[in-house]
């Protein structure tokens, strides 16, 4: 008894896939790593916040410096923080079998952007 083939798969040779184009353990590994580099770069900057500040009057930085400093480092923390797990999500997406290496470079810079909206940590 032979197996029927299926008509579309027959003349193209492509299986369609019904996969989705979001890879969530990618998007939870970029959550993880963003997570990590966030803790270890806002330990890193109290240690460095503490170190300017000082217990005598008048000494240290001022209030407005600290403020600005702070702000600054919680910029870089969040930035870098973003970018390093959205490069991990990225890079870890499966490839699809039919994509382009052009729309496979546009897929996976979507996908790492998908990360920047679920790893917010507000």
């Amino acid at each position: 008894m032979a197996i029927a083939e299926n008509p579309a798969t027959a003349t193209t040779g492509i299986v369609a896939d019904d996969r989705s184009y979001v890879d969530w353990p990618a998007i939870l590994a970029g959550t993880l790593l963003a997570t990590a580099v966030s803790f270890v770069l806002l330990t890193f900057g109290s240690a460095l916040g503490l170190s300017l500040t000082s217990a005598y009057e008048g000494e240290g930085l001022s209030v407005m410096g600290y403020a600005i400093a702070a702000a600054l480092w919680l910029l870089w923390v969040q930035i870098s923080s973003f970018f390093a797990g959205g490069y991990l999500t990225g890079r870890l997406r499966r490839r699809f079998g039919d994509a382009t290496e052009q729309e496979s470079d546009l897929r996976d810079g979507a996908h790492g952007l998908t990360f920047a909206d679920w790893s917010r940590p507000w």
